[in-house]
């Protein structure tokens, strides 16, 4: 994987530390050391370093993913919650969750994740014991939404 660093790409490879600095607009923002000793000041966008300490690792059997964030409420709520596989979690540091990864979709930000115990966590941070109660918080999303645009 490259990395662009300036005008110039950098084999992530070869990376050996990345410190970031505060900057101002146009000046760079971080110094790049590489395995031969040398060192490149120049910017990066954080969202490429964050990318480099991502770690993806294969799911165990029984995670399931739901999608709750994306679902087109205008024909009305529909209770029954369509669940996809996950094949892989992403790991990003300063993240507190697992990210599901999925065969259709890929790395997905606005989600539900069922664990093999029933219990589910949700990319806002809601926690839940089991389908019952998230169906019914999904429930009340939808009810409050319908009132909001009522009135």
């Amino acid at each position: 994987m490259f990395i662009r660093l300036g005008s110039s790409y950098l084999n992530s490879q070869t990376i050996v530390e990345i410190r970031m600095r505060e900057s101002h607009a146009g000046e760079d923002n971080a110094t790049v050391y590489l395995q031969d000793g040398t060192h490149r000041p120049g910017f990066l966008i954080e969202e490429e370093v964050d990318s480099l300490c991502t770690r993806v690792l294969t799911a165990p059997a029984g995670y399931d993913v739901h999608r709750p964030y994306e679902i087109d409420f205008s024909d009305g709520f529909d209770d029954k919650l369509q669940w996809t596989p996950v094949v892989a979690f992403a790991f990003q540091p300063g993240v507190s969750y697992l990210i599901p990864i999925t065969a259709e979709d890929g790395q997905l930000s606005n989600f539900a994740v069922r664990q093999p115990n029933g219990r589910i966590y949700t990319s806002l941070e809601e926690f839940f014991d089991n389908t019952d109660e998230y169906l019914l918080n999904l429930r009340k999303t939808f009810e409050k939404g319908s009132a909001n645009q009522n009135s």
